[in-house]
């Protein structure tokens, strides 16, 4: 994701599909606290996170036919499990 960033429409489409900018939106990211105080909307954060990735939260997985953001054991282990054949 560093190399080949996500652009301002994918970002876009990725937070419609796991439920807003707030999912994909790293605040551990150390780079988070320079851009907060800088951003006054969405299309803010899409353009903030497009210059720079490190504000995703990372990974970003498409199990399932979902997408999921973050590590979660929990969601993981479950995608897992419902992935796996019998």
């Amino acid at each position: 994701m560093i190399e080949q960033p996500l652009n301002v429409e994918e970002l876009r489409e990725l937070a419609q599909r796991v439920g807003g900018i707030a999912a994909i939106v790293s605040k551990r990211s150390p780079a988070y606290k320079g851009y907060v105080q800088q951003i006054q909307d969405e299309a803010d954060w899409l353009e903030a996170m497009a210059k720079e990735p490190r504000l995703i939260r990372r990974p970003i997985w498409f199990v399932n036919g979902h997408h999921r953001i973050g590590f979660d054991v929990d969601a993981w282990e479950s995608a897992i499990e419902g992935h796996q054949n019998p």
